[in-house]
């Protein structure tokens, strides 16, 4: 029931009265729990039939429709308010027919396509916590993104209104992303796109480790193997610098550890001895170096994985003569540093040597 605490919460959030929201916070803060306990059962009841649709009826300036029609790109709408939508279609046209509309103003049918098992802002169904159950209500939570394509606004002659078809936005991670790829679709320059792939892959591996579901998680991970690869392409196109030999052999293992996260070990394998190849014709000494970090992965996916302990103690072997011939710098106090990864990888080829007799 739309009771004067809604209405004034409401308002407040949408005018941004700061005042408000700070005398009412209580309020807000235990609606934002029970209505993210509804929203877990919510995505339990839907977790074989996860796509849904919901609909709210909206009067709108025809200036502010022009606005958003116009501005090229996708389109990010983010509600600062709770936004209650309906899961029939008619309950928000008949809301739309029902409206009174003075000049300037217009009819418009938003249309949420949403993915309930996608991590999002909270949102249920509330009719069996309304008065009105028959208008299968949905509720979102304060801060919930949409996101409209550049197609997703048209007038539809017949309904006489306009539709807003959109989908529900995960996070900010979608709205980062959205806007890299406009810019990547737009840059020319080859440096600027591979600095716009980092910015891709890190938001893809960001978004995977969100994921509880494994296969939204994988689709996550080969975005970002496939970011990661335009990267080492364009990096390779564009750079003189000293240095692009290093950042490309560490561009590799990142590939490869990606490789790993997706199970696939002989592509990883693959990658993490491209980065050695590197290694070996440019070498660089220094506390991360990308010689130490191939050598570790590819001995532990030759024992956790493979159980191949002879190839795993020839890369141990590789890394020890590496340990052994890196130069210590006088400037730091790293001579035990140096003893002490000698003395690691002396157990670790104990504990091959041990497996192999």
């Amino acid at each position: 029931r739309e009771a004067f605490v809604y209405r004034l919460v409401n308002r407040a959030a949408r005018q941004k009265d700061l005042h408000i929201m700070f005398l009412f916070g209580f309020i807000v803060q235990d609606l934002y729990h029970q209505l993210k306990q509804e929203h877990e059962k919510f995505k339990i009841s839907h977790a074989d039939d996860p796509i849904i649709k919901s609909y709210r009826g909206q009067i709108m300036s025809h200036r502010e429709i022009t606005a958003l029609s116009d501005r090229p790109g996708p389109l990010w709408l983010r509600n600062t308010s709770f936004l209650s939508t309906s899961l029939h279609r008619e309950v928000s046209c008949n809301f739309l027919q029902m409206s009174t509309l003075a000049e300037g103003l217009e009819r418009v049918l938003l249309e949420i396509v949403i993915d309930t098992q996608e991590e999002s802002q909270p949102f249920a169904d509330i009719s069996h916590l309304s008065e009105v159950s028959s208008e299968a209500e949905i509720l979102f939570m304060m801060g919930t993104s949409i996101f409209i394509d550049e197609e997703g606004i048209s007038y539809d002659e017949k309904e006489k209104l306009w539709k807003f078809n959109g989908k529900l936005g995960t996070d900010w991670y979608d709205l980062a992303i959205a806007q890299a790829q406009s810019l990547l679709e737009k840059c020319s320059d080859e440096s600027q796109q591979t600095i716009i792939h980092v910015r891709l892959s890190w938001l893809y591996i960001q978004k995977a480790n969100m994921n509880t579901d494994d296969t939204k998680k994988a689709e996550n991970l080969l975005l970002a193997l496939r970011h990661k690869k335009l990267e080492i392409q364009t990096l390779t196109n564009s750079s003189t610098s000293s240095d692009q030999y290093t950042r490309t052999a560490s561009l590799y293992n990142q590939i490869a550890n990606l490789n790993e996260m997706l199970f696939n070990y002989e592509e990883a394998l693959t990658n993490y001895s491209k980065s050695l190849e590197i290694q070996c014709e440019y070498p660089v000494y220094n506390y991360a170096d990308n010689y130490s970090i191939a050598t570790t992965a590819i001995v532990r996916i030759y024992i956790d994985k493979k159980h191949d302990y002879t190839s795993a103690l020839k890369y141990q072997l590789l890394k020890h003569e590496y340990i052994l011939k890196k130069p210590i710098d006088e400037d730091y106090e790293d001579d035990d540093i140096k003893n002490g990864e000698i003395a690691d990888s002396h157990v670790v080829l104990a504990n091959i040597y041990r497996e192999m007799h």
